[in-house]
């Protein structure tokens, strides 16, 4: 699996979130950081309801302003929509689960053709890995420092649609959902 694409799910949460926004922090041991907590500007209006892209199969255009509102999870569970499915399906969580959330394409997330969603995303967050894999195992040029470094990265968005905490790929999605009861919480 390429460490350079990346398909997103969007878990779709009841109402709001947020966490602190003007800083930008690290949540780490010695070894390795877990998450990071993104950077935000008051006086901006971007945010991820500015960007679209194609659902898991490629048939339909996914407008993110339809997520206003709710808490959105950004993460990488697969090759294809045929994969990611299954996965789901047999694997995790498993036992039959069937998604009642939109899936995305699969699609580049750093170099010269990243999708422009993932442009903003990392412009926001710090990366979680201050190094890169060796140079032979990446797939694309044009290394940048917020750059994702593995799949299953994830980033966790308030219903403004502004990433407010980007996860490393070990981070289990079970322990995101302390973060997400916080965001639902918040008022803004």
């Amino acid at each position: 699996m390429s460490v350079v694409r990346f398909l997103v799910t969007v878990l779709t949460v009841i109402s709001g979130i947020a966490l602190p926004r003007d800083v930008g922090g690290v949540i780490s041991d010695e070894k390795k950081v877990n998450k990071v907590f993104c950077y935000h500007s008051l006086r901006s209006n971007e945010s991820i309801y500015s960007h679209s892209i194609q659902d898991v199969h490629g048939i339909t255009n996914i407008d993110w302003s339809n997520y206003k509102g709710s808490v959105v999870l950004v993460q990488e569970p697969g090759d294809n929509g045929t994969e990611i499915m299954n996965s789901l399906k047999y694997v995790r969580p498993g036992d039959g689960f069937v998604p009642k959330f939109e899936l995305t394409e699969r699609t580049n997330v750093n170099g010269a053709d990243e999708h422009p969603m993932f442009t903003y995303l990392k412009s926001m967050c710090p990366a979680v890995w201050q190094s890169f894999a060796k140079k032979s195992r990446l797939l694309y040029e044009e290394m940048r420092a917020n750059d994702i470094r593995w799949n299953f990265e994830k980033f966790l968005l308030d219903r403004r649609g502004k990433p407010v905490i980007r996860y490393s790929e070990t981070y289990h999605p079970d322990d995101i959902k302390a973060d997400i009861q916080h965001l639902l919480m918040a008022q803004i």
